[in-house]
């Protein structure tokens, strides 16, 4: 098993990009976890997004996709606006981690009774951190990220 510590270093590159994006409303920043919101477990979690994206939300605000590749560890992010951004993710219990070029962001994976997607913001040990609770949802297949929006 390969070393995964360089990658969690490696992650800390998104974020900033990611916070450029418009403030989250009160509202945003108010979402509350589910009380029926599990945590999805690797295996599981490798089996509904490999080869399948996922739509992120700030309340009902939409931030951004992520196409989760087939060789189970490269992502590709892809922000409103076009730009894209490509890194690999790893975990370590219930913690997931994505490097992205300058930012590393981590989050809990969970999936409620009606089917939706919560991801807690954590750092890279799992401890909570202050950032609005995003959701999300599976959608099926990937995406290219456009030429010249690359990052």
């Amino acid at each position: 098993m390969r070393n995964t510590l360089p990658l969690l270093l490696a992650m800390s590159l998104l974020a900033a990009p990611l916070a450029a994006q418009e403030e989250p409303t009160d509202e945003d920043m108010m979402s509350v976890l589910p009380d029926s919101a599990t945590h999805i477990d690797v295996e599981d979690w490798r089996a509904m997004a490999e080869g399948n994206s996922v739509r992120y939300f700030l309340g009902d605000t939409y931030i951004g996709r992520e196409f989760f590749l087939r060789d189970g560890r490269t992502v590709r992010f892809e922000l409103p606006n076009g730009q894209c951004f490509e890194g690999e993710w790893a975990n370590q219990g219930t913690t997931y981690c994505f490097a992205w070029p300058g930012s590393l962001v981590c989050a809990q994976h969970m999936i409620d009774d009606e089917g939706t997607l919560w991801f807690p913001s954590v750092d890279a040990n799992g401890a909570p951190s202050e950032e609005p609770l995003q959701s999300g949802e599976i959608v099926e297949g990937g995406f290219p990220c456009s030429a010249g929006l690359s990052s």
